[in-house]
């Protein structure tokens, strides 16, 4: 972008500090956004390779990413009536994401395996004073007297 003198840049605003911080950082940002989406777009010459899950992230990403974008333009434009859609939308978006992390996490989480925690508690339970033969008792939920406690 071109550099251009401040008092034509700005005109009557010129010296209004926090006004013009405020424009650098959204300049700032969207060169930011550019770079992004400029590597996504290299990324979808590589879509038909990607795995299922990779492209559930990139189709949510992109998604999100064009939402967001246009939600920031209508923002910016002055024209936020019936943004309610795009929220809407960018939501939908959002709780996807949260599922997706959720399966991630479910299928990374360790899994308890039952047979060998049978064996912990029954080890746990072993008695030395009793016969080899015979199993420990496993404590039950109700006791004698038909479940009356004393």
């Amino acid at each position: 972008m071109e550099q251009t003198p401040i008092e034509t840049r700005f005109g009557v605003l010129c010296r209004d500090v926090a006004f013009i911080r405020k424009d650098e950082k959204l300049q700032q940002t969207i060169e930011k956004i550019g770079k992004c989406l400029k590597v996504a777009c290299e990324d979808y010459d590589k879509y038909h390779q990607f795995s299922i899950e990779e492209k559930v992230l990139y189709d949510n990403y992109i998604t999100y990413s064009v939402n967001s974008l246009f939600w920031m333009h209508r923002k910016l434009t002055g024209k936020m009536e019936d943004n309610d859609e795009i929220k809407h939308e960018l939501e939908k978006v959002r709780s996807v994401m949260v599922r997706m992390k959720e399966i991630k996490d479910n299928a990374t989480k360790p899994q308890l395996d039952r047979k060998a925690a049978k064996r912990f508690i029954r080890a746990g339970l072993y008695d030395a004073q009793q016969p080899h033969g015979k199993k420990p008792k496993l404590p039950t939920k109700l006791t004698s007297n038909n479940g009356k406690h004393r």
